[in-house]
C-alpha cells in the first residue's frame, strides 16, 4: 500500500479479500490512528497475526464488518430499488481502480 500511496500509508482501508495475509498487509499499510475494516470472511482455521511490539502506540482500529453492519434481507432490496430508480448513485462511489 505504501507504494500505491506515494510512500505514505492510508488513513482508512477496507479489506474484502478474506485472506489473513492480505489483512496483515493492509494493517501494515494503514497509518497510526487509521482504521482497517475487514469485510471478507476468513477461513476459521487460519490465524490473523499482527505485530505486538508497540501495538498500543499505533492507535489503529481493526473492525470486522458483516454486510457493512446492515440487515441484508431488509436493506439490500431497498438499496437495489433506490439504485435502479436512479436515486442512489453507486457508480460515482468508485473513485479509482488499482
Amino acid at each position: 500500500m505504501k507504494a500505491l500511496s506515494d510512500g505514505y500509508r492510508v488513513d482508512f482501508s477496507i479489506d474484502c479479500a478474506g485472506n489473513t495475509i492480505a489483512t496483515e498487509n493492509v494493517w501494515k499499510g494503514t497509518r497510526k490512528g487509521g482504521t482497517v475494516v475487514a469485510v471478507g470472511s476468513f477461513n476459521p482455521n487460519k490465524t490473523l497475526n499482527l505485530p505486538a511490539g508497540g501495538f498500543h502506540r499505533l492507535g489503529k482500529v481493526l473492525k470486522g464488518s458483516f454486510y457493512i453492519d446492515t440487515q441484508p434481507f431488509r436493506d439490500f432490496p431497498v438499496i437495489a430499488r433506490l439504485y435502479l430508480d436512479g436515486k442512489f448513485n453507486l457508480d460515482d462511489l468508485i473513485l479509482n481502480r488499482i
